[in-house]
């Protein structure tokens, strides 16, 4: 039976056994990432595309990617057959190499729309491997950073390779459906967490997410720009997204959460051009990630798949500012550092009004896959 704990440290205690699934369905993540970045960015390149034209393919290919994410979400919450959904966004990844060559247009719009496929519904099944807990988001969530590094890197050399990258997201695709999971859509109350003002905790979660989506694109600036930059940073979003969950499961959502947040404000602010330094602020930063997926579907028990499309559509509300000039009236140390501190204060302020205590339901039976 679930003990109780002391408000603010919502969720915590020793987590539920992780095992070793998330992991598997972490790796296809960073597979999918990559495999629809590189094509982006080298259907860029290899098809001569204007400066505006980049922009508005960028733009469409993160629109379609992120925004629809709820809709998909609300579709899964539906029909409840995540594996059907993450399913179909690896056949239209696999679908947009075959218009890769010759109408770049489709291609893109394709690999992304296949991208939000495949996050909402192994997003869902993320939920289900530790309910109510953050490590199985966390550790689904983080390899896509890798996989985002990888892509930009073999996108901008001008490199898709399309047979590799069809073998692997084929294998992946079989691994998943064909592994156990645990049991999905039982019971609404599976991944539900005691919430006080449920209705306010989410349009504090949901803002703060906008919020770290803006700070983002605005607080990479004092960065040198390279291959180091983005190896470290991609580590370090990776790492930051996999440890946050596994950390804030064993000693309470608030005090990670917020306190990694609070701790990374003055190392993205002022890095000093230090790669170093700005790669552990970005490991910080993102610590808060899985904890406000996890808190998100917890307060939407019944709609996980809405409730992750939203984290994603706001991230890239917050991250729509990369496309306007205005971004660069941000590039300021002293704004990076207050608009960091006001997240772990929002962070802070939305995680107290989860109670210490798992609803029954969301304990370590629902963790194992059978």
């Amino acid at each position: 039976m679930n003990q109780p704990r002391p408000a603010g440290k919502a969720i915590g205690g020793t987590s539920p056994r992780l095992g070793f699934k998330p992991f598997v369905y972490g790796a296809a993540h960073a597979v999918v990432d990559a495999a629809t970045v590189a094509l982006l960015f080298t259907a860029l390149n290899l098809h001569s595309f204007a400066p505006l034209a980049r922009c508005d393919a960028i733009l469409l290919y993160s629109a379609l990617a992120f925004a629809t994410q709820p809709v998909i979400g609300l579709f899964t919450d539906f029909v409840k057959k995540p594996k059907i959904v993450f399913s179909a966004g690896i056949g239209l990844v696999l679908a947009s190499f075959l218009f890769f060559g010759n109408l770049p247009w489709i291609a893109i719009a394709l690999a992304a729309l296949g991208n939000a496929f495949f996050h909402v519904g192994a997003g869902v099944i993320a939920f289900f491997f530790t309910p109510g807990r953050a490590s199985g988001p966390g550790v689904f969530v983080g390899p896509g950073a890798l996989g985002l590094g990888a892509g930009t890197l073999l996108g901008k050399a001008g490199c898709l390779p399309v047979v590799p990258f069809a073998l692997l997201l084929a294998a992946a695709g079989v691994v998943l459906v064909v592994m156990k999971i645990p049991p999905v859509y039982r019971e609404r109350e599976q991944l539900k967490v005691d919430t006080k003002l449920p209705v306010l905790a989410l349009g504090i979660i949901l803002v703060l997410i906008f919020a770290r989506g803006f700070v983002g694109v605005t607080s990479g600036f004092t960065l040198p720009k390279g291959l180091l930059t983005l190896v470290l940073v991609s580590l370090a979003a990776c790492a930051g997204k996999m440890l946050g969950g596994l950390a804030a499961d064993r000693w309470g959502w608030l005090a990670v959460a917020a306190g990694a947040a609070a701790v990374a404000a003055p190392l993205l602010a002022f890095t000093g051009g230090v790669v170093w330094v700005g790669a552990a602020g970005v490991l910080l930063f993102q610590a808060a990630m899985p904890v406000t997926l996890t808190a998100a579907a917890g307060i939407m028990p019944g709609t996980p798949g809405l409730a992750f499309g939203l984290n994603c559509l706001m991230l890239f509300a917050g991250g729509l500012v990369d496309f306007f000039p205005l971004k660069y009236e941000f590039y300021h140390p002293p704004f990076t550092l207050a608009a960091v501190i006001v997240i772990a204060l929002l962070l802070a302020g939305g995680l107290a009004l989860f109670s210490g205590k798992l609803k029954p339901g969301a304990g370590n039976r629902e963790s194992r896959g059978r």
